[in-house]
């Protein structure tokens, strides 16, 4: 069954930041917490998730944040919809591509990428389901991180091929096809 979950003073932190209107969460049947997460000016997609991971105390695996336009609350009270949060929710379940998520790294190559590309960008944290212009890169970030995968690996990629991947982990397929693991010259 599908609750709305009291952030806390988590949720009174976050309300604070000038990034965030407002915020609410629910947690779905299985345990995964979905922050609705009101944001004001250009917060969007990973910042907006790394925001919410650095308040919450919960496992960061388990925690997606989806950015809504308004969080639902009763226009008579002011108080939470429950209802309209959790309808939410459970429309954040059934179509995860519009949820930030933390996906780590599922094997050496993406781990070895997803540094690389966290050296390159502003950013903390990097989701294998983030795409490469999602989290800021652009045609200047895409030319570096094609000399450094030329320098780092030998692989030998322009920058429109990395722009078009999909997501890190798309990415990471391309660029190494499964070879790093087999490379004996690349320290991990």
């Amino acid at each position: 069954m599908w609750q709305v979950v009291d952030l806390g003073g988590a949720g009174h932190r976050l309300r604070e930041r000038a990034e965030i209107n407002d915020v609410a969460a629910v947690r779905s049947p299985d345990g995964r917490l979905y922050v609705l997460l009101e944001r004001q000016g250009l917060v969007y997609g990973p910042w907006a998730r790394d925001l919410v991971l650095d308040e919450v105390d919960e496992d960061h695996a388990n925690v997606s944040v989806v950015v809504v336009g308004t969080v639902p609350r009763c226009a008579r009270t002011g108080a939470l919809d429950d209802a309209a949060c959790i309808a939410i929710g459970e429309q954040a379940a059934e179509n995860p591509g519009r949820v930030f998520s933390l996906d780590p790294p599922a094997t050496e190559e993406e781990r070895v990428l997803s540094e690389l590309i966290v050296e390159l960008l502003p950013i903390r944290r990097l989701s294998m389901t983030d795409s490469l212009p999602m989290v800021g890169a652009d045609s200047l970030v895409l030319a570096e991180l094609s000399a450094a995968l030329t320098v780092r690996f030998g692989v030998s990629l322009n920058a429109m091929t990395l722009f078009e991947a999909d997501n890190v982990r798309e990415l990471a397929a391309a660029v190494f096809g499964g070879a790093l693991n087999k490379r004996d010259d690349v320290a991990g």
